[in-house]
């Protein structure tokens, strides 16, 4: 997989442009879902000190499947901190093990939402010239523990924070028609579970 750059200024010099929007993303769930269970705060808001800002998910967060199958996920999302929606960037990278050696997935940010209740979509498209066995695109849907002012949560982070998030990872075709904006494509009422399970699933991969 080519490691791509993840502060603002480097992907602007690179030639990257935005594909965002502040509204949800209008996607049907595919087949393939692993939950994101983090063990605590995990996802690390940094500014830059010249406009730019970086928020990154902790290295090989660990996350599951249905059939209790191991994943290991990297996200990090790079932005202008006056305008997020409109600047966003990102990669996403899931592993099969926890070295981060076996690489199912590497791609980047092909679309960005957010839903109201502290909910931010991305949409990945996977890298030209990327392997691995699992579909694209695929989208991340993550949920703030905490309350957070305004629409769009990565609007109102405070630099240095860490957040704790529940989420999943999804597989997704176009939708047919519009989703409500109030409701989160598949994170919805199985969210709940996942937030329950997640603590001691985790604890058997910790140590």
């Amino acid at each position: 997989m080519t490691i791509l750059p993840r502060t603002l200024a480097s992907l602007c010099a690179a030639g990257w442009t935005a594909a965002a929007s502040a509204a949800p993303i209008a996607v049907a769930p595919g087949e393939v879902r692993i939950d994101i269970a983090p063990v605590g705060p995990a996802l690390t808001y940094v500014e830059d000190g010249a406009g730019g800002a970086d928020l990154l998910l902790d290295p090989l967060t660990f996350g599951f499947d249905a059939a209790g199958e191991d994943y290991y996920i990297d996200l990090s999302l790079a932005y202008g901190t006056q305008d997020p929606a409109g600047t966003v960037f990102g990669t996403l990278s899931v592993y099969d093990d926890a070295t981060g050696s076996d690489l199912l997935f590497g791609g980047v940010l092909g679309g960005y939402g957010t839903i109201p209740g502290d909910v931010v979509q991305v949409l990945f498209d996977a890298e030209r010239g990327g392997a691995g066995s699992l579909p694209a695109p695929l989208l991340v849907e993550l949920v703030f523990a905490q309350d957070l002012p305004g629409d769009d949560p990565l609007a109102n982070l405070t630099d240095g924070e860490s957040y704790e998030v529940v989420g999943a990872i999804e597989s997704v075709v176009p939708a047919p028609v519009p989703l409500p904006a109030s409701l989160p494509l598949f994170l919805g009422a199985g969210i709940a579970m996942a937030a329950i399970g997640r603590r001691g699933r985790t604890d058997r991969h910790v140590g």
